[in-house]
């Protein structure tokens, strides 16, 4: 499917002529980006998709308020069916979009905002709360308003010669030259074994996953060794499920069906009916999914129990390398 992609070329093209006019005009202020009276620190990728920010995100805002620094999220809400500004204060993926939601349950001190116009989220952050930092999750294509600290997140894990390619037809959003121009690069490793430990300069650090753990719906930790020998039906919906597929697997649990749908796909009832009437073809006595996938489907939990399943969640964790270094520059902003 992907080298089909190919044949938007020619899209390809015309979006490297608009991204290329639209960063010329801004960076020699022709068009002047919008300041806002808080330092916004802005975590995104110049590739589309799946490059793990939200997690991220999280990590550096965890950290942040070990500092006692006072923060706000900012994302757009992606698939949301709203439109304009929330704060995010439920768990409702439909209202928010399902990342806000996943960072809400994760940073419950933390205002999450949602809104597809940056600057004017911003601005009213920034006049209704007193925060120190507005972390923005995605949004550095976005010139409309200014970043005081950018942070760029590399896939290494996933990287494939698409990530060199200008969207549609691939998966670069702007040119890998414009890299020296953000603050600070994060190659996100994920899951991948054979992680390299080489750094070339102060403003790259390297990342990987940590699985925290398993939670089944009332968010208990179930031991791994409680799920040993059991069938198990894997399935999510995320830019690269086979990064959750093979952690499974090297956790050797006994997973006899992977499905994988889109990114941010929202689940149907019916769906969901189909997964259990699968789990109940192929024996399997847990469904397992992402944390992601897990706020997305949370009003169907009981479909699960009222057929005598089970249905747990992976918790993953990044783990920043020299995480104080880049806590300590976001830092010295002030």
């Amino acid at each position: 499917m992907k080298y089909l992609r190919l044949l938007l070329l020619p899209f390809s093209f015309l979006f490297w002529v608009f991204s290329s006019i639209k960063n010329f005009l801004y960076d020699f202020e022709i068009i002047k980006s919008f300041k806002v009276d808080k330092k916004i620190i802005c975590i995104g990728n110049i590739t589309s998709g799946g490059t793990g920010k939200t997690p991220i995100t999280i990590a550096i805002a965890k950290a942040l308020l070990t500092r006692q620094k006072k923060i706000s999220v900012l994302l757009r809400g992606y698939k949301r069916t709203t439109k304009g500004y929330y704060e995010v204060n439920e768990i409702d993926p439909d209202k928010f979009g399902d990342e806000p939601v996943m960072i809400f349950s994760n940073l419950p001190d933390v205002k999450v905002i949602v809104s597809e116009d940056r600057v004017f989220a911003a601005r009213k952050i920034s006049e209704s709360y007193d925060v120190d930092y507005i972390l923005m999750d995605d949004g550095l294509q976005n010139r409309k308003i200014e970043k005081d600290f950018t942070i760029v997140v590399m896939d290494e894990e996933n990287a494939s010669f698409m990530d060199k390619i200008y969207l549609p037809a691939g998966n670069l959003r702007e040119s890998k030259n414009r890299l020296r121009t953000y603050s600070t690069i994060i190659k996100n490793y994920k899951f991948k074994s054979d992680q390299s430990k080489s750094i070339s300069d102060s403003k790259t650090f390297n990342c990987k996953y940590i699985l925290d753990g398993f939670y089944n719906i009332n968010n208990e930790k179930i031991a791994l060794e409680k799920l040993t020998g059991k069938n198990v039906l894997a399935f999510c919906g995320i830019a690269h499920p086979r990064s959750f597929f093979e952690m499974l697997n090297q956790l050797k649990l006994q997973s006899n069906h992977n499905i994988s749908y889109s990114d941010h796909h929202y689940f149907t009832a019916d769906e969901i009916d189909g997964i259990i009437g699968l789990m109940e073809q192929k024996k399997s006595e847990l469904a397992i999914t992402t944390e992601k996938d897990f706020v997305r489907i949370k009003k169907y939990n009981n479909k699960f129990s009222d057929n005598g399943l089970g249905l747990l969640y992976t918790k993953v964790s990044a783990e920043i390398e020299n995480l104080d270094s880049l806590i300590n520059a976001i830092i010295k902003l002030n």
